[in-house]
């Protein structure tokens, strides 16, 4: 007997009420029920809030199939154009799909779409369509791409097509030979760098070399673990990956789509409504589509956990919300056997109606100069006004137009109930255009509650009371640790069309959309979707038409062959005659069938991509992803989940989504990618024009002159205002010495990193959203402070450089932002370094180890003063450290000395402690400065530090601009808080 379905879930006691009418529709191997109430025209699932919960929690087993059948590595063709002309979508669809499969990935920047591109190639996926915002970002990919493959080849002139590289986001349309030049082979210095480099005679590096030595550790960085994942994927697929590296845009599926909107409504949102309504004309093709957005990981093959149940029965699947109280998040949304004209469908063309009709509203009156409250404007009838400004509003009316996950949330609502839902994308507006509520209000008559009210959920309850549940249980013992349970959770949700709903808040009068406009950008969306309705039916037409004379045909030839022939078992001329003669028609109705096929290519026409999905279903069904399908930072991430030193080399994740990563959003993400080997240095290299492509750095040509702590101190604290000292001491020397710094990590048995992520030394880890873990169980995890992912603690401004809006507005290639004021490295960007730079210059050694000794002993020389900095941290005691090498010594008249003799076959440093514990070593800034400044070690690109070190009366040098900069690093970073 067939296994129930999900969509059977629902509790027998209410399918038994005599108020419900039930109705379903049967699928191949589902079948999907609905129950609504019709009495008084109220949903009665509506005021039971938690009966929709179903509380009927059924077990299926979980057996996902391997290895994958949808590996498209050299099975698809390059395309590159734009996809808004009907026949060009399908041109597109038919050259980048694989069994009617399609991953669309969208962004503008082509660093980020090839590394997301390279890390689906890498499990096999080559079906992709990169969605951006014109033939100029392509362009931009092109050069990348080339500039990678010399690298990568080591033909001359690789690092002069970096250069070329940056320069082409900055502006594709110059000639490719205009930029190039000749690069002298050596690392661009600051001048003082250089001048201590030749008088020391610091050797020279080379720009190509390091530029090898990048990619080969980056290669180095994430190799093993690729070689696990395209192992577990297929049979030779690492070496399948590599050999079919892309080299142009074409190869990427790059395309772009030309739609005109207004300028006011430009950025993000523009590019979003573009690939809502790629998508909602994709699916309408009968293709399946997986969209991912480029801060999104693929650790595993996906297709073999979205055809397996629970999965393999939605025909929408996406992750939960973890960001604006949404109920969908689009960074990664499967659409699978989608009806032409069903609910998911009409959902994403609603979607993108919606935004559309907002669009076609005319601009506000401009607002008065008074203080007239907003809610008694509202209130005051103004004949001057426009109607649709008595509407709704998005809710960030400056930029106008919905954040595409609200949009969705809105859609999904709609179709759950059946009532139109504007929830989250608007607000009540006055003549002005201006809100009249905020989200956040929850009083009685709030904008939460009243919804809350409408929907029946009780207090604190959200829309997410609105799905079923249900429990997986796992049966293979190989995914036991994926998942990290024999059991898992599924929310999923019956989607219908509704037919003219009614809005949610029936007292609210202006809770509606704007008209539909003849002439406007909506009617012009319907326009497109209805030709391409008839190019597909014609289309189809035409298929089914060539496939019935192709089998009259062949009936024709199979009588006149057969017809009064003599007796086969004779072997006659007559028969092997005809024989060949069918064999010959069969191969040239085959070829030019085979022609025919390539010059419609209709979908669904190649072998085994299976029946189109019907022309309509009454119901389909939303399904939620599991945490360890598509998870994000606080949800997997930061319990050590997608760390390969913790998993062997196979995170327990199939898709990452780098939402809520530690810090802010650019920095914290990229981040998380050095820390597990998913971000690609010789992409970032390439486009930042140099081997040193840190995220703090001004120029990536550049040496990082840094200051470190050596990697025997041992840093750990009892408290932050103890490693918040150790920092502010290590941005002292930096200053001193116009040098970065070099976060420090902690071990995360540090007494204040509660809870210890690593107590229990396995997986899961302990939440701690206040770090980043690295490392391992047996050598101790690390933890990084998320507080230093904050770009005040990299570099000190990032100037956009030309107005970002008005270019994407112009579809043209903005301006990288550039960074000026280096100010510090991450722990794993210190790593990388040292891997780039010769062993001569990385690795400690009395050439680059100091110790600074000093006893500061508040000597002011009989004036009472105590002439110190102001957040000097309190004083400790001595103890004893012993260094594996001779380091170098200032004495405390802060002349250098040299190495200090051996004693004893060892040498020791003296370090302060306070008690047992760790301390600092407190030096006048004055006793150090020439000689750090001056000195042989000021032309070492690394220093490292025995100790932890703090400068006194830094103020005492007489350089105000030091101390301005100092407070200003203070204050900037969060870090030095």
């Amino acid at each position: 007997m067939r296994a129930k379905t999900m969509r059977q879930a629902r509790c027998a006691s209410v399918q038994a009420k005599p108020a419900m009418n039930s109705r379903h529709i049967e699928g191949p191997g589902m079948k999907i029920h609905s129950t609504t109430n019709q009495v008084g025209g109220v949903d009665a699932s509506l005021q039971q809030p938690r009966g929709r919960t179903l509380a009927a929690k059924r077990k299926r087993p979980f057996h996902p199939n391997r290895p994958s059948a949808y590996v498209s590595l050299g099975k698809v063709r390059p395309f590159t154009g734009d996809v808004q002309p009907p026949a060009a979508l399908t041109s597109a669809l038919e050259a980048r799909s694989f069994r009617r499969e399609l991953i669309l990935i969208t962004d503008t920047r082509p660093r980020a779409a090839v590394q997301l591109h390279d890390n689906l190639a890498q499990l096999g996926l080559a079906h992709i369509l990169w969605l951006t915002n014109s033939r100029a970002f392509c362009a931009a990919a092109d050069v990348l791409l080339l500039a990678r493959a010399k690298l990568h080849g080591q033909q001359p002139g690789a690092f002069a097509d970096a250069t070329l590289a940056h320069r082409a986001l900055k502006s594709a349309s110059v000639p490719y030979t205009s930029m190039a030049q000749d690069w002298e082979g050596q690392l661009s210095l600051s001048r003082q760098a250089r001048e201590l480099r030749n008088a020391q005679a610091l050797p020279a590096l080379n720009v190509s070399a390091a530029m090898a030595a990048l990619a080969a550790a980056s290669d180095a960085a994430a190799s093993g673990r690729r070689n696990i994942i395209s192992s577990a994927a297929g049979a030779g697929l690492a070496a399948a990956a590599s050999s079919s590296s892309s080299s142009s845009s074409a190869d990427l599926g790059c395309v772009w789509y030309n739609e005109t909107f207004p300028d006011v409504f430009g950025g993000h949102r523009r590019l979003m409504t573009k690939r809502l309504m790629l998508l909602a004309r994709t699916v309408r093709h009968g293709y399946n589509v997986l969209s991912l957005d480029t801060d999104v990981i693929a650790f595993r093959e996906p297709y073999s956990f979205f055809k397996t149940p629970p999965y393999s029965s939605a025909h929408m699947v996406v992750g939960k919300s973890v960001r604006g109280g949404s109920i969908v998040n689009t960074g990664v949304m499967y659409f699978q056997n989608v009806s032409r004209n069903g609910p998911v469908a009409w959902l994403l063309s609603e979607a993108v109606e919606r935004n559309l009709r907002w669009l076609d509203m005319p601009p506000p009156p401009p607002a008065p100069n008074s203080t007239e409250n907003s809610a008694t404007a509202a209130l005051t009838p103004d004949k001057s006004s426009s109607a649709a400004h008595q509407l709704m509003t998005p809710h960030d009316a400056s930029r106008r137009g919905c954040w595409d996950q609200f949009l969705f949330g809105d859609a999904v609502l709609t179709s759950i109930t059946g009532k139109m839902s504007l929830y989250y994308c608007a607000r009540p507006a006055d003549r002005y255009g201006r809100p009249l509520l905020r989200r956040s209000d929850d009083d009685s008559g709030g904008w939460n509650m009243r919804h809350r009210t409408a929907l029946g959920l009780a207090d604190r309850q959200g829309p997410s009371e609105l799905l079923g549940r249900e429990v997986t249980p796992v049966t293979d013992p190989d995914l036991l640790g994926l998942v990290g349970s024999d059991t898992f959770m599924t929310s999923w949700a019956n989607l219908t069309r509704p037919r003219d709903p009614q809005p949610l808040l029936a007292d609210e009068p202006s809770y509606r959309l704007p008209p539909f406009l003849p002439d406007g950008f909506a009617a012009r969306f319907q326009r497109v979707l209805a030709d391409d309705d008839n190019l597909w039916a014609s289309r189809q037409s035409v298929l089914r038409s060539m496939n019935s004379n192709r089998r009259l045909r062949t009936a024709v030839d199979k009588s006149r062959c057969t017809e009064d022939q003599p007796d086969v078992a004779q072997g006659s001329l007559d028969t092997a005659l005809c024989s060949s003669s069918s064999r010959h028609l069969a191969g040239e109705e085959a070829a030019a069938d085979v022609r025919r096929r390539d010059a419609l290519g209709a979908a669904g026409s190649r072998t085994g991509d299976g029946p189109l999905p019907p022309l309509h279903r009454e119901m389909e069904m939303l399904a939620y992803a599991a945490d360890w399908l598509v998870g994000g930072w606080t949800q997997r991430g930061v319990l050590g989940y997608w760390d390969p030193q913790l998993t062997n080399g196979m995170p327990r994740q199939v898709f990452a989504h780098l939402v809520r990563a530690p810090g802010p959003t650019s920095i914290g993400k990229d981040a998380v990618r050095m820390q597990y080997g998913e971000y690609s240095w010789e992409l970032a290299a390439l486009t930042d024009g140099g081997p040193f492509p840190f995220l703090g750095s001004p120029n990536a040509s550049e040496v990082p002159r840094v200051v470190a702590l050596l990697p025997d101190v041992d840093t750990t604290t009892f408290t932050q205002v103890q490693w918040t000292s150790m920092a502010r001491g290590l941005v002292q020397l930096a200053l001193l010495t116009g040098r970065r710094v070099v976060w420090p990590a902690v071990p995360c048995a540090s007494k204040w990193v509660q809870p210890n992520p690593g107590s229990r030394r396995a997986l899961p880890l302990n939440q701690n959203l206040r770090f980043m873990t690295h490392g391992s169980f047996g050598e101790g995890l690390m933890c990084t402070p998320a507080v230093v992912l904050h770009q005040k603690c990299l570099f000190e401004r990032l100037n956009s450089g030309r107005n970002e809006s008005s270019e994407v507005a112009r579809d043209e290639v903005p301006e990288p932002p550039r960074r000026e004021g280096a100010r510090g490295l991450l722990p794993v960007e210190f790593e990388m370094l040292l891997r780039v730079l010769p062993p001569s210059v990385a690795q400690p050694g009395s050439h680059n180890t100091v110790h600074l000794q000093n006893n500061d002993d508040y000597d002011d020389n009989g004036r009472g003063e105590r002439p110190v900095m102001f957040d000097e941290p309190p004083r400790a005691e001595l103890y004893r450290f012993r260094l594996p090498f001779p380091a170098c010594w200032f004495a405390v008249d802060g002349q250098f000395v040299g190495n200090r003799p051996r004693k004893t076959g060892d040498n020791y440093v003296a370090i302060m402690m306070g008690g047992a514990k760790p301390g600092i070593v407190y030096v006048k800034a004055a006793d150090v400065a020439k000689a750090l400044r001056e000195g042989p070690l000021a032309a070492q690109p690394v220093l490292y530090l025995a100790q932890r070190t703090f400068l006194t009366q830094l103020d005492k040098l007489g350089e105000p601009e030091l101390m301005v900069k100092y407070r200003t690093f203070r204050n900037e970073c969060p870090a030095l808080k």
